[in-house]
Parts: C-alpha cells; sequence; structure tokens
C-alpha cells in the first residue's frame, strides 16, 4: 500500500471510530408481560415509573400485551410489529413456567431479541425482584462493548436513560483468556519477537477503545456537558471482571449487543451477562 492510501486508511477508520451523537425518539413504548389483572397492572405501573426517571411524561404512548393476549410465536410477533414500538419492555423468563431457572432467559427473550430489531428492555422477573429500588435509588448506566467497541447506539441508548445526576459508564473488556489462547500460537513462530508482540497487541487492543471513549467525553461537552462520564478499558475475565465492577459501582442499566453476526444466536457477551445479572435491568440492542 503507498503512504498516500495508508494515510487514507488510517484517516477513514479514525472518522468511523469517532463517536456520533443522536438524541434518539422514543415515541411508542410496548410492555409484554405474561400476567393479568391487578398483576399485570402493577408491572406497567413500575415500568412507567421506571420511564419517566429519564424520559418525559407524555413524550411516549405505552401500550401493552399480557396474558390474554399470548399467541404462538409467529402470531405475537405479527401484532408486535403492526404496533411498531420503539422499545419493548418486559422481564426475564418470560412465558416460562419454571421461574426459578436461573441460566436461562427464555425462548421469548431469544425470539424478540433474534427475530426482530426493536430494542428490548429486559427487567428483572417481577415475581423474584422488586423494582422499587431501581425507582427509588437509581444507579449508573453502564454501555458494554465488544470488538465493536464503536458502539454509537448503545452510547446514545445510554444517553436517553441516563437519569439526572447518574454517571456514563463506557465500560470495555479484553477477554485475557482469549488473548492468551492466540499468544500461545505467535510463541510458535520463530520469526516473530514474542515479547515485542504480546506487548504491541496488547497496546494496540486497548487503544482503539480508549481513543473512541475520549471522542465520547469530546462529543458530550459539546451536546451534553452536564453528563458524567466514566471509562473502565482492560483486560480481565470477561463475567467476573463485570460483576467486581458492577459491585463496587450500583447500576440501573447495563446496554449490550445481542446479535450475533451471523445472526443465528443471541450475541455470546450479551447473553452471558443477561444471565448472569438478574437483579440489573439490560438494554438489549
Amino acid at each position: 500500500m503507498s503512504d498516500l492510501g495508508a494515510f487514507e486508511s488510517v484517516f477513514r477508520r479514525a472518522l468511523r471510530d469517532r463517536f456520533e451523537y443522536q438524541d434518539l425518539s422514543l415515541k411508542t413504548i410496548l410492555v409484554i408481560s405474561d400476567m393479568d389483572g391487578e398483576e399485570q397492572q402493577t408491572f406497567e405501573d413500575q415500568a412507567n415509573r421506571y420511564l419517566q426517571l429519564s424520559l418525559k411524561k407524555g413524550s411516549y404512548e405505552l401500550k401493552s400485551l399480557n396474558k390474554l393476549d399470548f399467541a404462538p410465536w409467529p402470531h405475537l410477533k405479527e401484532r408486535i410489529l403492526e404496533m411498531r414500538p420503539d422499545l419493548i419492555i418486559t422481564y426475564r423468563l418470560l412465558w416460562v413456567e419454571d421461574i426459578s431457572a436461573r441460566k436461562s432467559l427464555g425462548s421469548y427473550i431469544d425470539l424478540l431479541s433474534q427475530d426482530t430489531e426493536i430494542p428490548i428492555l429486559v427487567m428483572p422477573h417481577p415475581k423474584l425482584y422488586s423494582m422499587e429500588p431501581l425507582i427509588n435509588k437509581p444507579g449508573a448506566v453502564m454501555v458494554a462493548t465488544e470488538h465493536d467497541y464503536a458502539a454509537h447506539l448503545q452510547v446514545n441508548y445510554g444517553l436517553k436513560f441516563l437519569q439526572r445526576e447518574s454517571s456514563l459508564i463506557l465500560i470495555h473488556i479484553e477477554d485475557e483468556d482469549t488473548f492468551e489462547y492466540y499468544m500461545k500460537a505467535v510463541e510458535k513462530i520463530p520469526d516473530i519477537d514474542t515479547e515485542v508482540a504480546r506487548n504491541k497487541i496488547h497496546e494496540q487492543l486497548l487503544a482503539g477503545p480508549e481513543q473512541y471513549a475520549q471522542s465520547v467525553i469530546e462529543a458530550l461537552q459539546k451536546y451534553r456537558p452536564e453528563v458524567s462520564v466514566e471509562t473502565k478499558i482492560h483486560f480481565g475475565h470477561l463475567v467476573s471482571a463485570y460483576r467486581e465492577f458492577m459491585v463496587a459501582h450500583p447500576t440501573d442499566l447495563l446496554i449490550t449487543h445481542s446479535k450475533d453476526d451471523t445472526q443465528l444466536a443471541m450475541h455470546s457477551i450479551g447473553y452471558s451477562l443477561a444471565v448472569e445479572f438478574r437483579e440489573t435491568p439490560i438494554l438489549l440492542l
């Protein structure tokens, strides 16, 4: 590649990886539950109170589907798409009989996240965890990124749901186990200086997310100067690193990708986080 071509490539990547601010619109919000009567109304009321901590009252229309609207997935999907919501609010283990299943989100959460393009706000199951602590004492909004760290959509949704005096936390954990796996392969190549390769690769894997986080901070100084931004970018064991950080930082909402590149299954880290942190609302994009 010529010097000019190399410069152009670097320049284009730098432009692509700078944060792009957008004030998202949420006009129609659909609440889906497997309850009816008083239970369903209580969940809908609490979901509405949760929304009003960050969204202006009257800025959105709340619709609902409950136990009486239950149908096989193709029919339910058709109804959802007819309603054209900008956001769906539901909870873990929707339409699952055994809600004690710890290592599952339930098939309907999988279908909602994989078979539609609608953001899904997954709340703790209302029969297992109360939403009142989330409403009465909100914490930070955490945006979790993986390899695709230029996460404009996640960050903009984080800003949309950010409550007054809460922090926006940008967290990017490079998987230490994966790094070591590839370094073992590098060490077997005699022509490569292993120590130099280790240091340079380690440095580069963190450089991109750090530069992107800095671009978020710079953009918000212009568009949302009142927002406090924290960053957490390092190597670690994925789920345990998130767990340690969330214990130290009360989190009101965790935002992550939910789609795999092949669209065959829920994105690995998104699924792991959603299953692991059962008491934390998670927005799946």
